[in-house]
């Protein structure tokens, strides 16, 4: 018969063993300890200041020889009980601490990660508890296997909610029983609906119609040929999704006053200037042309380039009626200037200088098409003041007066029109060929009555800063917002309106002096990151207004509520001896309600 062992024995065997392993591993390192200081050859060392180890444990050496580690394996042991204080920090370290043998596990946490179902399904892991799988989009810093992995297989609504339902049972099982009861703590939520300037919507909804052209699909635009696609790409080249470049296109202004007569006048500076180059352009592809007419007899001037785009112009080649006007007149003007000097062209250069000729002609053409999102814009803008002021006194092709504009050409009709074309993706103007979606129809109340005077920062800035004037002088204020550069952008404008406004970030000594600053009422308002750190673990009972300077921007409901609790108990915590007052400001008639809509 074989030997048989109980599951006591082997765990005892187990433990004696890895005992014996630790005292003959120390009794090594002792022996080699005593073997180097008995050696008469030795050198004493030479005493020299080095940086702190980033390896204090040797663990590295330890690799190639075990007699090099200085202190013992956690792993050889089967401990009684192991403790993880502070839970949602152990990001990186969750693998060594789930390989520790134990009998019992315990999570200290008064903030466990719950963004995500992989963040439960981390505590659960550690517990001892298989929660089922994550989806790969869940998972952070994909490899690319990963990445393919996820277009192979795409799970259904109900296996999310399934899942969900499973996390939220073993929430309530493990993690909620012992969860500190403060609903002494008095707080109450508000919501702060803001309106924007029509300076401010004209420009929100010119991004909003670019960005449902592109199926709300935040793309950097690559070649910027208008002041516009300039504007757009700056605005999307720090976004990661559409939802947050029109966040904050809501909550980034700078400019104040008569705004739209601003942009109206700078449109028409742009225009001039992009008018002007296209005259310029031409002249010289004329000297160039003549040039090597006269070298080469036998090239082709009907069929060559620019003789071809010259043709163009006699056709509605740019598909607006008003641009292809202007480009025929600016035509007219720059064939009849005199040509004071012709290039030199011989049979050498002949080919390089037709390629030349061939390049010119696109940079003109490339012209005409900035020329066009200038004309387009800056008709726009005067459409948009007109309604604001209330001068519009334009006639629809149907009789009525106009209400309604199409900001992605800027003509205007009456809506019953423009609705009738539009659902034919077709611009009522006559002569317009521009691609019309109804997602780009804007109607005029939309705009406004009048320009509101606001400050420099735009309306929201305003908003945040009247609201913090009104707490109490021995009150102070937590506000979050999501992004690097908003935070930055309201830590500037709340400076310039004279409140002082410390920012959350930085290496642990500066949130540190930072805290001890703000705990000790050096500054009004402390500026944090709802989706960082700083968001969670931090005790900032000293404050008892909590403001969201915006709706948080997250891939689904649980992550969004999940966010805001976290950011919400900052402040609604033990240690609270005032009611708390959680505001919530939203742009009205933005993207931002229909975000706040959705996560209620």
């Amino acid at each position: 018969m074989e030997p048989t062992c109980d599951a006591a024995s082997m765990h005892a065997w187990s433990i004696e063993l890895a005992m014996y392993a630790f005292a003959l591993s120390t009794l090594l390192m002792l022996c080699g300890a005593v073997y180097t200081c008995t050696r008469d050859d030795a050198k004493p060392a030479k005493k020299t200041k080095t940086a702190r180890s980033t390896d204090p444990f040797s663990l590295a050496k330890a690799q190639t020889d075990f007699t090099n580690l200085t202190s013992p394996l956690l792993e050889i042991f089967h401990w009684s009980r192991v403790v993880v204080d502070e839970y949602t920090y152990i990001e990186g370290e969750k693998t060594a601490i789930t390989s520790l043998s134990a009998q019992h596990r315990w999570c200290l946490s008064g903030t466990p990660p719950t963004s995500t179902f992989q963040d439960i399904n981390g505590i659960a892991a550690f517990l001892g508890v298989k929660l089922g799988v994550a989806d790969t989009m869940e998972v952070k810093n994909m490899s690319k296997v990963e990445l393919f992995r996820h277009f192979q297989q795409t799970y259904s609504s109900a296996w999310h909610t399934r899942r969900h339902e499973l996390a939220q049972e073993f929430l309530e099982r493990y993690v909620r029983q012992n969860v500190a009861d403060i609903d002494e703590i008095p707080f109450t939520h508000n919501t702060l609906p803001v309106t924007l300037s029509p300076a401010e919507r004209a420009i929100y909804i010119e991004l909003d119609a670019h960005l449902h052209a592109l199926d709300m699909k935040s793309a950097k635009i690559k070649n910027k040929s208008s002041d516009r696609d300039s504007r757009l790409s700056a605005i999307l080249g720090s976004s990661s999704s559409a939802e947050e470049a029109l966040v904050k296109r809501c909550s980034m202004f700078e400019g104040g006053g008569d705004m739209c007569s601003a942009i109206i006048k700078a449109r028409q500076h742009q225009l001039e200037a992009c008018v002007s180059e296209f005259n310029e352009k031409i002249i010289e592809a004329r000297i160039l042309r003549e040039a090597i007419v006269r070298a080469d007899s036998a090239y082709d001037s009907t069929t060559e380039p620019f003789s071809r785009w010259r043709s163009s112009l006699e056709t509605d080649v740019c598909g607006d009626g008003e641009a292809n006007a202007l480009f025929k007149e600016q035509a007219v003007k720059a064939f009849a200037a005199p040509i004071i000097a012709i290039d030199t062209v011989s049979a050498k250069n002949l080919s390089d200088k037709a390629y030349e000729l061939r390049e010119m002609v696109h940079a003109i053409r490339s012209l005409q098409k900035e020329c066009v999102g200038r004309l387009r814009s800056l008709r726009f803008f005067i459409g948009v003041r007109k309604f604001q002021q209330g001068t519009m006194d334009d006639m629809c092709i149907c009789g009525k007066t106009v209400d309604t504009i199409i900001s992605s050409c800027g003509h205007s009709g009456c809506h019953a029109c423009i609705m009738e074309h539009a659902n034919k993706q077709l611009c009522v103007a006559d002569g317009c060929h521009s691609t019309v979606h109804v997602t780009d129809i804007v109607s005029a109340p939309d705009l406004g009555t009048s320009d509101t005077i606001t400050g420099n920062h735009g309306a929201k800035v305003d908003a945040l800063v009247s609201l913090v004037q009104q707490i109490p002088s021995d009150e102070r204020a937590l506000v979050f917002v999501q992004f690097d550069d908003l935070m930055q952008f309201v830590a500037e404008a709340l400076e310039d309106d004279g409140i002082k406004a410390l920012q959350l970030k930085g290496s642990v000594h500066q949130r540190t002096s930072r805290l001890e600053s703000f705990q000790n009422g050096q500054a009004k308002v402390l500026l944090l990151d709802i989706a960082g750190e700083s968001a969670s673990g931090a005790n900032l009972t000293v404050a008892s207004h909590v403001i969201f300077y915006h709706p948080l921007v997250t891939p689904s409901k649980q992550q969004y509520a999940a966010t805001q609790t976290q950011a919400i108990g900052r402040a609604v915590r033990y240690g609270q001896t005032r009611k708390v007052h959680i505001t919530h400001m939203v742009a009205a008639g933005t993207i931002e309600t229909e975000i706040m809509a959705a996560m209620s």
